[in-house]
């Protein structure tokens, strides 16, 4: 549970940190993103619906609250976490905290979260062959009785370039999408012990129209690991 909470927060990262301008990104009330995953043998994993459930305009600043439905392979509902975004200018920012609060909730609700990551900015108009700043975020878990720390967990996104644009198609529709990709390494600190320290690539397809369309996830030798891709959309 607790690496799949990890790898969550990281992905909504990589999935949603792409601010152009706050008209252009897919936040309208109502609106509904589904995404299914799949493995190397393309057997579907997993799957997650996304509903933009409020949104706030305050001059050029755009707050919008988005609830991920997480579903196992089964298409059994596992999880509802409501992930707070703000636009503000060409920025967007991210409030990981009702994340770490609903995970408190279920096997971890004798931890407390303590989440701190920096701002990752996207170029108004991006370029190919670009190259975007690193980003990095730290989770601690302490033990809520004890006050100790149990773990810290650092994800590492770096070497994040615009390789280009490519035409995507899925049953979604036909969408044209910056193709962005960058390391992601995760390492994991406990009890006097380091864990993890390996590194993949992701590469993600982003469109204006509807964000994410697809993504890719690549071990350290070049071999694919796993994909997701949109299948539907209403908005």
């Amino acid at each position: 549970m607790k690496h799949l909470f990890i790898l969550t927060i990281a992905l909504v990262m990589a999935y949603y940190l792409k601010a152009q301008n706050c008209d252009q990104l897919p936040f309208k009330k109502g609106a509904t993103f589904e995404r299914e995953s799949y493995d190397k043998g393309d057997k579907k994993t997993s799957k997650t619906k996304s509903t933009v459930k409020d949104v706030i305009t305050n001059g050029s600043k755009k707050e919008a609250t988005v609830q991920v439905e997480s579903y196992n392979k089964k298409d059994e509902k596992e999880s509802v976490n409501d992930v707070k975004f703000t636009c503000d200018g060409d920025k967007l920012y991210i409030d990981m905290s009702s994340v770490a609060k609903n995970a408190q909730m279920g096997e971890m609700k004798d931890m407390e979260f303590k989440i701190e990551n920096s701002v990752v900015e996207i170029p108004v108009n991006p370029t190919v062959g670009q190259t975007l700043a690193d980003a990095v975020m730290t989770i601690t878990m302490v033990d809520k009785k004890s006050g100790q720390e149990f773990s810290k967990t650092t994800i590492t996104m770096s070497n994040r370039k615009v390789e280009g644009k490519e035409t995507i198609t899925t049953s979604a529709g036909t969408f044209e999408c910056w193709k962005i990709s960058f390391n992601m390494k995760t390492e994991t600190k406990a009890m006097g012990m380091t864990m993890g320290g390996r590194t993949m690539k992701i590469v993600n397809y982003f469109s204006k129209e509807v964000g994410e369309v697809k993504s890719q996830v690549f071990s350290e030798k070049g071999d694919l690991f796993s994909y997701s891709i949109l299948t539907k959309f209403t908005k």
